[in-house]
């Protein structure tokens, strides 16, 4: 909520006549806001009081939701508490200021909302222009007509039979998002006023789902404990926990948490809900998300202080800057998730194997088979378990298995099974901390070498999938437990897909395993083609 603050004694006119003022502000004095708008009548604004207001030696309070005419120029005015000029304005001829029309009070909720707010919600939500009754109630209540809406402006419930028109329906929407969810948001979560319109968009989205009283009520703790510790980070992954588990819905909610949770990190609405809609495919994909956005989670775009609407006559050089800077998706014509340009702090979302439960017993030397078949299983979208699944195999693995023709130890024998794959793709031993977060940075994982066994001759080997990075070092997803360091030593080992966890290399360990012949040295798998689309990953590395 918005205050202004008197510079001198300043008076409060329910017209645009001067003499009719009813109220005063003191200089010095402050009142509390909904917004304040500026008039065909250059010298004056309206404002809305945000609640009840008794000027000094007043009997009888301007009640909650008043709208007034000032004097703007005898005020300080936060930028933010300032609505864009709609095509319907305050009559200005107006006797009292509670007949100011409806259409007035709409069009100022749509300037109060941010466009992120419809973007969203009206991606999971359809539109109907003719009433119809509520298909999920016994008796069809409530009626509900255009964006989910059960009630009009006024308050007055829809009924069977009536009909509006879209612009009608995007109204009625911005009016009933406004009052029923922004404003008590907006009055119950702390520090709503430095998140940016992402943030909160994602939250009204999240309340259209979870009501608009979901801080501090019943099972929605951990928001909670996020929101008024300002967490922020940790909101991604503890939105996923809000879908429903083992319900009907879990994916579709699912998808609509991933994509409140991109949105609340800068992704724009049509790119994340895009996203979201690819990577949450099954039930199995929203857990998975929800634990590496919790153990893994994603940096906030960067910020600058929150840009109020134009302010009528507010030349564009004194505008204050955008809200955020966006973070576009790039498009991927693999159709897999790559990371916007410019992030350097993220993690693949691909789906962890085993070597242990490989069929035939332990997965002995196959740490390369399964590092290459989670490699293949993502950039393919799958390929290799829905094999599985046709021909009632037991692992991903012995699908991949088919395509080898030798030793599994052997790169070369992996790099033909690839390419049996439609999959063009090449071995080195020269590759690089840099190479490797070249490729990441495309979407496409990489298999390594890494050294253990210190005690044998030249350090036993062992190969593990990196599916992200950040600025202390990779995430792996190592296809036979969680290793002690550089050790030989595994704090613990995966017995099943069930067990597995993802886990982190240090760069001071990468130096001493990954690179530690030299820093142009390391034993790696890169992807230069998929089916003939090229990955962005060069053979020249």
């Amino acid at each position: 909520m918005p205050y202004i603050t008197a510079k001198e004694d300043a008076g409060l006119s329910p017209d645009t006549t001067p003499a009719s003022a009813d109220s005063f502000v003191p200089a010095g004095g402050r009142i509390g806001i909904d917004w304040i708008q500026a008039t065909d009548n250059s010298q004056l604004a309206t404002i809305r009081l945000a609640g009840p207001y008794t000027f000094p030696g007043g009997t009888q309070p301007l009640e909650q939701g008043a709208l007034r005419y000032l004097n703007p120029n005898r005020f300080l005015i936060p930028d933010e508490a300032w609505v864009r000029l709609q095509q319907a304005s305050p009559e200005s001829s107006s006797a009292n200021a509670t007949t100011v029309s409806t259409s007035t009070a709409a069009a100022s909720s749509i300037s109060l909302i941010p466009p992120e707010v419809a973007a969203l919600n009206h991606y999971y939500e359809s539109c109907r222009l003719d009433a119809y009754p509520d298909p999920d109630s016994s008796d069809g209540f409530p009626i509900t007509i255009g964006w989910g809406s059960t009630f009009y402006k006024d308050g007055s419930p829809i009924q069977l039979g009536e009909k509006v028109t879209q612009a009608e329906a995007d109204e009625i929407y911005a009016f009933n998002c406004y009052h029923k969810f922004w404003k008590i948001l907006q009055d119950k979560i702390p520090y709503w006023e430095e998140m940016t319109d992402k943030q909160r968009a994602a939250l009204c989205s999240f309340a259209y789902n979870n009501g608009s009283k979901f801080y501090g009520g019943p099972n929605h703790d951990t928001i909670t404990r996020n929101l008024s510790e300002r967490n922020w980070s940790a909101i991604p992954g503890t939105l996923m926990m809000y879908r429903n588990p083992g319900g009907s819905a879990e994916v579709g909610l699912g998808r609509r948490r991933r994509a409140e949770g991109l949105i609340w990190i800068g992704v724009e609405p049509k790119a994340a809900c895009a996203q979201a809609h690819q990577e949450i495919q099954s039930p199995e994909d929203c857990e998975r998300y929800e634990q590496q956005l919790k153990n893994h989670p994603p940096r906030l775009a960067p910020s600058t202080p929150s840009a109020p609407p134009a302010q009528q006559g507010t030349p564009p050089s004194q505008l204050s800057p955008t809200l955020s800077t966006p973070v576009p998706s790039r498009p991927n014509p693999l159709g897999i998730w790559m990371p916007p340009p410019g992030v350097t702090d993220f993690t693949i979302p691909v789906k962890h194997y085993t070597q242990c439960d490989n069929t035939g017993g332990r997965g002995y030397r196959e740490c390369f088979k399964t590092s290459c078949t989670m490699l293949v299983d993502h950039i393919t979208k799958g390929k290799l378990s829905a094999i599985r699944q046709e021909k009632g195999l037991a692992e991903p693995e012995d699908v991949y298995q088919t395509f080898m023709d030798g030793d599994t130890t052997n790169p070369a024998v992996h790099i033909r099974a690839l390419n049996r794959l439609g999959i063009d793709a090449y071995f080195t031993m020269s590759a690089s901390i840099k190479d490797v977060e070249t490729s990441l940075d495309c979407g496409i994982p990489v298999p390594i070498g890494v050294k253990y066994k210190a005690y044998t001759d030249g350090g036993g080997g062992h190969w593990v999938l990196v599916n992200g990075r950040g600025p202390k070092g990779w995430d792996v997803l190592c296809p036979f437990g969680i290793r002690n360091g550089s050790t030989d030593a595994w704090i613990q080992l995966f017995q099943t897909e069930a067990d597995a966890k993802a886990d982190s290399f240090s760069l001071g360990l990468l130096k001493s395993i990954f690179t530690d012949l030299g820093p142009e040295n390391g034993y790696a798998i890169f992807v230069t083609k998929v089916n003939g689309i090229p990955t962005g990953v060069s053979r020249s590395m």
